[in-house]
């Protein structure tokens, strides 16, 4: 979703949208220091895994660390050895019902036997967006997810929550309290019931992980900066569920350092 390589337009309007950043009203975040994350990742990982939109925050992360995030550099280093992404919708599941906890658990060693993770690493983790059953429907999956994870990982786990998407997307151009009432098509408002799911699973879940929630609901409010069509002639809606690159999600990353920041 690199929306600025497409036109000077879409630069301008993703450079508008990394513009912003989320402060809290009672305290300061520690300030995204790329050299020590650098550092740190000489001898650890870092793992992202969900569906594109987990994509989409690892790609971010290595716009933080080859630049300021506030550039559009040709390419990134090769961060493939420390900063890693894995593809997995259902975490594991073969579907909704996840009624096989065997599959889960072949899965997330598969995950170990590419990844070799350890101790000292971290993975990050969400899930969401795939999820259509009614969340009170899905609650035994997710435990089964997580049973599965703590079977095979040690390290530090972080689940970073499901932001909604913004129907009409394309009217917004920065931060608007209105757009928290976008979330109406798909199954977007679940989102929030998902969230809550899936966090009490990893909490009620008896593990030797380190858990974490990144709660990013505040971005709800960022109706601004999703992918628009390709070209204005295009037939269809804009896609106003997945972020540019940069774009606002990048903020999501500096939120992960500040919540892991005794980490680095």
């Amino acid at each position: 979703h690199e929306c600025a390589n497409r036109s000077s337009s879409e630069y301008e309007r993703t450079r508008e949208s990394i513009s912003w950043t989320w402060e809290p009203d009672t305290c300061k975040l520690h300030p995204f220091n790329k050299h020590k994350v650098s550092k740190w990742l000489q001898n650890h990982k870092i793992f992202y895994v969900g569906d594109s939109i987990q994509t989409d925050m690892k790609q971010s992360m290595d716009c933080l660390l080859s630049g300021t995030g506030r550039t559009f550099p040709n390419q990134t280093p090769n961060l493939e050895r420390n900063v890693q992404n894995h593809r997995m919708d259902f975490l594991g599941c073969a579907d909704h019902d996840c009624v096989d906890i065997s599959i889960v658990q072949q899965e997330w060693k598969k995950f170990v036997s590419m990844f070799s993770p350890t101790d000292n690493d971290i993975l990050v983790i969400n899930t969401g967006a795939h999820w259509y059953r009614d969340p009170k429907e899905v609650s035994g999956a997710f435990q089964k997810v997580t049973a599965a994870i703590a079977d095979v990982f040690n390290g530090t786990l972080v689940f970073r929550t499901t932001v909604m998407g913004h129907e009409s997307c394309q009217h917004f151009t920065g931060p608007n309290t209105n757009a928290t009432k976008r979330g109406t098509l798909y199954n977007w408002k679940d989102f929030r019931a998902i969230n809550e799911v899936v966090d009490q699973a990893f909490r009620s879940t008896q593990a030797q992980y380190a858990y974490h929630l990144l709660n990013v609901s505040m971005f709800e409010q960022r109706g601004d900066g999703h992918r628009q069509k390709e070209r204005p002639e295009d037939s269809g809606d804009p896609d106003c569920l997945h972020y540019c690159v940069p774009g606002p999600q990048n903020d999501w990353n500096r939120l992960l350092y500040h919540v892991l920041y005794d980490h680095f």
